[in-house]
């Protein structure tokens, strides 16, 4: 028997970036949905963290199915709309869950920990969570 090694086509990695991954699930776990949201500056990278807080803070034990939870969050249509999962005239999904990585000059992928300080968590007190 033989082996003979081929090397996969590898996708070109980014590059000095962070990078938000968002899972949102759909229904009552009828399907998972991830999307990537990309950022080059740590100001932004806050700014969106500050925002991902505050869906898990509307969401905190999930809620399936379409519903008005985003109509108050100013920033959802900016950050969040173009790639939540949608479907027959409603958002599907329930928020889950994010994390965050930061790819290098090599493009090497690095997870990053993110640790709120008190101011952080005045911002995402200032939102109101809808029930």
């Amino acid at each position: 028997m033989k082996f003979e090694k081929v090397q996969m086509p590898q996708e070109e990695q980014p590059k000095l970036i962070y990078r938000i991954n968002v899972e949102t699930m759909e229904g009552d776990a009828d399907d998972w949905h991830n999307f990537d949201i990309d950022i080059k500056d740590e100001e932004t990278l806050k700014e969106v963290i500050i925002y991902c807080e505050v869906m898990a803070k509307q969401y905190p034990h999930g809620r399936g199915g379409g519903n008005d939870y985003y109509d108050h969050l100013d920033f959802f249509d900016e950050w969040f709309n173009d790639e939540w999962f949608y479907e027959d005239g409603e958002w599907m999904d329930s928020w889950e869950n994010y994390s965050v990585s930061y790819f290098d000059e090599n493009g090497v992928e690095m997870k990053v920990n993110v640790t709120l300080e008190q101011e952080d968590i005045d911002k995402i007190n200032q939102y109101e969570v809808r029930k």
